[in-house]
């Protein structure tokens, strides 16, 4: 899976304080969606 982008959308009550991270840098926007690169 290298180099796939995986992108999801956090439920509305997880998103204001759950925050993927990529080292240390946050993954998720302001919409809650998260893009990850595997």
């Amino acid at each position: 899976m290298a180099n796939t982008e995986v992108t999801f959308t956090l439920p509305e009550d997880v998103k204001a304080n759950f925050t993927l991270s990529d080292g240390d840098k946050a993954v998720t926007d302001a919409d809650g969606k998260a893009k990850v690169t595997l």
